[in-house]
């Protein structure tokens, strides 16, 4: 009696070790599916970051665009004067 005992008790470990191990399998798993979703979405806020600094960066060209653009104008403007100023004396 006491080896049916003794078998018994193996297999009901062995139910208890493979039950663990699912519930280890199931928690990994899931694990991975967070991590997953969190690198998802660290993603897509980098992807939202990158194109707003694109717009920002596209911004920031057209304002110096028109900066020197106004520059220019008034060097042209001076150079004008200077040469209308020449012809005069």
């Amino acid at each position: 009696m006491r080896l049916a005992d003794k078998e018994t008790e193996v297999e009901q470990a062995q139910k208890e070790h493979d039950q663990i191990q699912l519930a280890l399998k199931k928690d990994v798993d899931d694990l991975k599916k967070v991590v997953l979703e969190q690198n998802s979405a660290h993603d897509e806020q980098r992807k939202e970051f990158e194109v707003q600094m694109s717009q920002r960066e596209e911004e920031l060209k057209k304002e110096s665009e028109l900066k020197l653009q106004a520059k220019e104008q008034e060097i042209q403007q001076l150079n004008d004067e200077l040469n209308f100023n020449k012809k005069e004396l």
